[in-house]
Order: C-alpha cells, then sequence, then structure tokens
C-alpha cells in the first residue's frame, strides 16, 4: 500500500479511486468533522452545554464544585482555568473562527473580550483510530504472534506495514455532569472523615465523607496531603458488611466514580484513634505522624490561600 494525504475536492479524491479502487481510501469530510457551537456562557444547541453541579457534599476546586475537569475549564475558547473565561480569550493564539460580530472570521482583527459565541468544527464521533500501541495488558499491538514470548514484541513490520495496525472507534464515555467526554472511570484516595456505617442492604446505602489527597508536584515526589486543596466527596456505601469506627486521618479509601456515584473500592480498617482525644476518653490517640500529611477538614492550605 502507498500512503499519501492531502485535502483536495471531492472529484479529485473520485479520479484517484476510479483509477485503483482497490488500493485507494478517501471520504468527505463531514466524515471527519462536526460542526459545534461554543458560548461563553449558556448551552447552546449543537454545542457546548453547561455543567451541572456536582452531586451531594462533594466539594472539588473545578466548576460545579466538581473533583475532575468539566466543560467550563477545557472550553478552548472561553476556559474557566483563568476564572475569567474573557481573560483566556484575550490570549488565546487562534486566527480564525466563525463567531457572533458579524462576518469578520479573522479573530486577530476583533477585540477577543467582546466574543460571545465562536461557531467552530470538532471531531465526528467516534473517533476512528488506526496504529500501533499496547493492549490492556501493556503489550506491544500489533504483535509479533499470539501466544509465548512473541507477545511480548512488537512485530517487526509495524512502523511502516498500516495493514497489520489496529483500527477501531476510540471508546469515549459521555459525562451528563461535566458535560465532558471521558476516557475512564475517574479514581480518587483519601482518609475518611468521621465514621462509616454499613447500609441495611445495598438498596438503601449510607454515605460518608473522604477528603481527597493530592500530590503537590507533577508526579509523586512532592507532598501528598489533603491540606494543599481541601477538596472532599461525598462517597455511598452500598455493602451491607462495610463498616468502620473513626480514626482520624487513617482510614484510607480509594474511591471510583460509578454510575455518576462515588463508590469505595479499598477501605483501610485501622483500629479507632483520635488525633487529640479529650482527658479521660476511653479512645486512644492516633500516630503522632498522621499530622505530617493530615488537615482537619477546613483546616488546610487551599481555603486560606489569598486569590
Amino acid at each position: 500500500m502507498t500512503v499519501s494525504g492531502g485535502v483536495g475536492g471531492l472529484s479529485e479524491g473520485a479520479a484517484y479511486y476510479a483509477e485503483d479502487p482497490a488500493n485507494t481510501h478517501t471520504s468527505s469530510q463531514e466524515q471527519i468533522f462536526s460542526p459545534v457551537v461554543v458560548r461563553k456562557s449558556g448551552n447552546a444547541a449543537r454545542g457546548f452545554e453547561i455543567p451541572q453541579l456536582s452531586p451531594g457534599s462533594t466539594i472539588g476546586t473545578f466548576d460545579g464544585s466538581h473533583i475532575g475537569p468539566t466543560r467550563a475549564e477545557l472550553d478552548p475558547y472561553f476556559s474557566a482555568f483563568f476564572l475569567d473565561p474573557t481573560a483566556w480569550a484575550e490570549r488565546v493564539d487562534f486566527i480564525a473562527v466563525a463567531n457572533d460580530k458579524g462576518t469578520e472570521t479573522n479573530i486577530r482583527k476583533i477585540p477577543h473580550d467582546s466574543i460571545t459565541v465562536a461557531k467552530t468544527t470538532g471531531l465526528r464521533g467516534p473517533i476512528i483510530l488506526g496504529g500501533f500501541g499496547t493492549d490492556l495488558a501493556d503489550r506491544p499491538v500489533p504483535a509479533a504472534g499470539a501466544s509465548g514470548m512473541d507477545v511480548f514484541r512488537i512485530l517487526d513490520e509495524a512502523p511502516h506495514d498500516r495493514s497489520q495496525w489496529k483500527h477501531g472507534p476510540v471508546d469515549l464515555k459521555w459525562d451528563y455532569e461535566r458535560k465532558v467526554w471521558s476516557g475512564g472511570p475517574h479514581i480518587v484516595a483519601g482518609v475518611v472523615v468521621g465514621e462509616i456505617k454499613k447500609p441495611e442492604t445495598p438498596c438503601g446505602p449510607t454515605n460518608f465523607i473522604m477528603e481527597v489527597y493530592r500530590y503537590d508536584s507533577e508526579t509523586n515526589t512532592g507532598k501528598l496531603s489533603n491540606c494543599h486543596l481541601n477538596e472532599y466527596v461525598e462517597v455511598k456505601n452500598f455493602d451491607s458488611s462495610l463498616e468502620q469506627p473513626e480514626a482520624e486521618g487513617m482510614v484510607w479509601v480509594v474511591a471510583v466514580r460509578l454510575n455518576y456515584d462515588w463508590v469505595p473500592i479499598w477501605v483501610g480498617c485501622p483500629d479507632a484513634c483520635e488525633i487529640a482525644p479529650d482527658e479521660g476518653s476511653d479512645i486512644p490517640p492516633c500516630p503522632e505522624d498522621v499530622g505530617l500529611c493530615y488537615c482537619a477538614p477546613g483546616t488546610g492550605e487551599g481555603e486560606n490561600t489569598d486569590p
């Protein structure tokens, strides 16, 4: 197969196909792109939508108090990462886009802060992807073979033989709350505030609060703590056998967002303790080192950071 690419007219693509239909691939652009309307504020027909508020008692740092980024932050024209979408719009390096300020599409000729609607194009979904990479078990694809050590070695022809690549639609999931296409389940970890009560049945789950731990570094070389941002999620316990007494800053939980609920996939079970027990209390003190990474709810750095 000879690979070449370009953007031409439909008639040009049809001519190439007529000459060599067995080895020619062509398509019109509506199979690749789709029109999208982006408003600075408000929902748009055929376009971006306003995120819903995060349910329950969950408090995050993203729009709507979400733990993960929403349409508001990931909006390329009016991102909320600067809090003021206009401040973002003034700094983008885009050249041209249809907008709500007349017939001029060259937005470098228009004050960016005056634009409130961008009528642009996005990729049509499901996105079709072809290429090499790894599988769900981190083994190379396409592999040199289907068994033995060959499954751990990439095919010698992988750099150039596209017929051996894997082709298929990209499986993204729509998030009705955050209004984004998501690449997989969101998982966070932290410690429990208070106790975990068990439900009588999975039909009537109980709730508990988990303080979210983050590193203050690009990877895991910094300090892991809940003190940086004061985020927490409301976790639902559907397990009638799961209960845990309070142990301040000690009950480690890993939670996944499943069916729009945060549910625990791991819960530690240390003995009950208090960081500063009252005199004469029957509950023993927690280890002193817990204070190195744990801040009581609402006392971390994030709440007191000056704007």
